[in-house]
């Protein structure tokens, strides 16, 4: 029996190494043609031009540059919709035909065309290409290789046939249970990225599903993919869970508004445990860093306004015991400020927000420093004329 489960382990790991490079939109089946076949990109075309600027703008909107960021580009090909290939070169590609069933969606067709390339970026920045490399990249230790031996003598014996069999079956549907899994957060996380990216709640991920069917000539059932109800059922729960997770930035966003800043905290650290974007770490550490302001530092200890917030709430007279508080919020604070700027050396709120920190901190020369030399620098290249400004006053 070890060996049994040693042999079903052993199979799912270097089955692994065969995993395509590639991983194409929705778990929808596609044709035999569109396998390994070449893709002749589209250039410069009002499509491609369209179809880039969108891309563009979600790129920005997750704004990690940690990573090499997707090349992107448009085919003619029909038979993916929409694909990441992991390279190299890393490459995010849209189908002709899929763009145009976006457009059929007419005052939603960007956003629709976002939730398509979301979908891919989700894909991409959740790591779920890991699996095409790990069989590959470890197939030459010596466990792999006993393994092997193992797989090869389940094939040589009778009762060993009957038992690869069964593992192999079971291989097969747990990689398409893993599948459906990473769809359903590509779809999850793509749909949230598009919201963030200013597109809207584009809750007709299900409908776009069901087009993309008929324009593909796609079966309803197809062996080793979801059904077609099935897929759309998967893109309404997700797009229901987009909702969810879309009302608690909104309401972290208002319970900053109002002062509640301990309460929001937690919300944005909820959205934080989700998604993983830099404006959210700015966000939860903006909080950390107000809320010590209102509750651990006494009036007098205030003499100007921070440029973090139009209306600074001033707290009453607190204890000296509270000084290790407040300096432990603002640490954490600066923690999430230093992880958006790891996301995005030029995001210029981060190196504000810092800045200020510092400066609450009593720690002038590095408030100084994070405002007036890399503020300053970050601000400028992106010509964003309100961090400009709040350095200059900070």
């Amino acid at each position: 029996m070890k060996k049994i489960l040693l042999c079903l382990f052993g199979v799912l790991v270097i089955t692994a190494a065969a995993s395509a490079q590639s991983r194409s939109f929705s778990m929808i089946p596609k044709p035999k043609s569109a396998q390994n076949s070449t893709r002749t990109k589209m250039e410069e075309t009002p499509e491609f031009k369209k179809a880039l600027k969108v891309y563009e703008r979600l790129r920005e909107a997750r704004g990690d540059f940690r990573y090499p960021v997707p090349d992107f580009f448009m085919t003619q090909q029909k038979g993916q919709v929409a694909s990441i290939n992991y390279g190299p070169p890393i490459e995010i590609f849209l189908e002709e035909a899929a763009y145009n069933v976006c457009a059929s969606f007419g005052d939603k067709a960007d956003a629709a065309m976002a939730f398509l390339l979301g979908h891919e970026l989700a894909h991409y920045y959740e790591k779920h290409g890991w699996r095409s490399d790990f069989g590959t990249t470890y197939s030459h230790l010596g466990i792999s290789k006993q393994l092997d031996t193992l797989y090869k003598e389940l094939e040589a014996s009778t009762e060993g046939k009957k038992i690869h069999k069964t593992l192999m079956r079971f291989d097969t549907l747990s990689h398409q249970y893993e599948d459906v899994a990473m769809e359903a957060q590509a779809d999850y996380l793509g749909g949230f990225l598009a919201y963030s990216a200013g597109y809207g709640m584009f809750d007709d991920g299900d409908k776009l599903i069901g087009r993309l069917y008929e324009e593909y000539g796609m079966k309803q059932n197809s062996e080793g993919y979801v059904t077609r109800s099935e897929r759309e059922g998967m893109s309404k729960t997700a797009s229901e869970r987009m909702k969810t997770l879309v009302d608690v930035f909104e309401m972290a966003n208002m319970l900053t508004a109002i002062g509640r800043y301990d309460d929001a905290n937690l919300f944005y650290r909820y959205v934080l445990m989700e998604y993983q974007g830099r404006e959210m770490y700015n966000n939860v550490g903006v909080t950390y860093l107000l809320f010590a302001l209102k509750e651990y530092f006494k009036e007098d200890e205030l003499k100007f306004r921070f440029p973090i917030q139009l209306d600074l709430a001033m707290a009453t007279h607190r204890g000296s015991d509270e000084t290790k508080e407040r300096n432990r919020l603002l640490e954490q604070a600066i923690q999430h400020f230093d992880a958006a700027i790891s996301m995005d050396p030029n995001y210029s709120p981060a190196y504000l927000n810092k800045a200020c920190a510092y400066a609450l901190m009593d720690d002038n020369a590095r408030a100084y420093f994070y405002a007036d030399v890399e503020g300053r620098k970050a601000a400028s290249k992106n010509k964003d004329t309100l961090a400009i400004n709040n350095l200059e006053i900070l």
